[in-house]
């Protein structure tokens, strides 16, 4: 694809694909979405929660659903990186 001409009029929608090819890979590796899970609204939040309840599962927060995907996704690899009792 290098030295592709593309036409100054399709530059635009051009860069708007590629953005969004973009944003689909990025969050394709995202737990949320590995695990199928769907981003919920609680007040002026926005939630992704793995588990019963939020005081025994992993949660995530924010003002945005992606927001609260990014947050979701800190916290699993903070609780992949607790040390386990066995």
């Amino acid at each position: 694809m290098e030295g592709l001409q593309i036409p100054s009029y399709l530059e635009g929608y051009v860069s708007q694909i590629l953005s969004c090819i973009q944003d689909n890979v990025t969050t394709e590796g995202m737990w949320a979405v590995r695990l199928k899970l769907v981003p919920y609204r609680d007040g002026n939040q926005w939630h992704v929660l793995y588990g019963e309840n939020i005081t025994t599962g992993i949660l995530g927060r924010g003002s945005s659903p992606f927001e609260a995907m990014q947050s979701f996704e800190d916290a699993m690899y903070e609780k992949i990186k607790e040390p386990t009792n066995v």
